[in-house]
């Protein structure tokens, strides 16, 4: 199992051992025998979601979501989000965002992906990564359990509706076939984080300003399973 800090993530948010961790997640994978028969996912549990799942979606169309020239382009467009006081609530920010982001690229906001219900076995992936916070934190919820098939794709977001650490688990089904590409806020730099096989754990933290947000997304060539959760700041 491979263990990716984001960078400029300066934070030691996870203790060095992971070995209940790595047996949760060894655990979680060996129950899972999948089999895709068209939109049919057997996965020890079913789809809640498949609406995403688009399984002849176009090559280009995913090349165009997660590349460097769209994320420039939305960035560019972004600026006048921006403008917006901080200090709004929650839902007020929500109402902007919906209305502005129409007028982005339109490959902003685009997946091909299933998403995933929880589990018990999810649970206990849960409650091994809380034993290893290296801090008093708390998880505050899953923020996702999701199947990319081949062809799958999460374009270019941020998840600034919901700032914080983030912690995920993701399992890869062929060697260096899929990856997580994120914006570093610091430096600006692009960079691409390739899956090995098998799990993969990051840890990122989510910002809301120029500043400190974390512009990224996910491109598959393979199937690939990848499990969330929020950390409180």
């Amino acid at each position: 199992m491979k263990f990716l800090i984001t960078p400029y993530f300066k934070h030691n948010l996870l203790l060095p051992s992971c070995r209940g961790l790595l047996t949760a997640l060894n655990e979680y994978s060996s129950t899972l025998n999948i089999k895709i028969d068209k939109q049919l996912i057997r996965w020890g549990f079913s789809p809640s979601q498949p609406k995403d799942y688009r399984p002849h979606e176009s090559a280009h169309i995913k090349a165009e979501a997660v590349s460097d020239e769209s994320l420039y382009e939305i960035i560019d467009k972004y600026k006048e989000i921006d403008s917006i006081p901080l200090d709004i609530s929650d839902h007020a920010r929500r109402a902007f965002l919906d209305n502005y982001t129409r007028n982005l690229p339109n490959t902003f906001g685009k997946s091909n992906m299933v998403y995933l219900k929880e589990t018990p076995l999810t649970e206990n992936i849960k409650t091994q990564i809380q034993s290893l916070i290296n801090t008093n934190k708390k998880i505050e919820a899953q923020t996702g359990a999701f199947w990319y098939p081949d062809n799958g794709y999460m374009s270019w977001h941020t998840n600034e509706n919901h700032t914080g650490f983030r912690i995920y688990c993701a399992y890869s089904f062929k060697e260096k076939s899929s990856y997580f590409k994120y914006r570093d806020p610091e430096t600006k730099e692009i960079v691409t984080c390739w899956d090995d096989f098998g799990w993969n754990v990051r840890v990122f933290k989510v910002g809301r300003t120029p500043k400190d947000r974390l512009w990224h997304c996910v491109h598959s060539d393979t199937d690939r399973i990848s499990i969330g959760f929020s950390v409180e700041e």
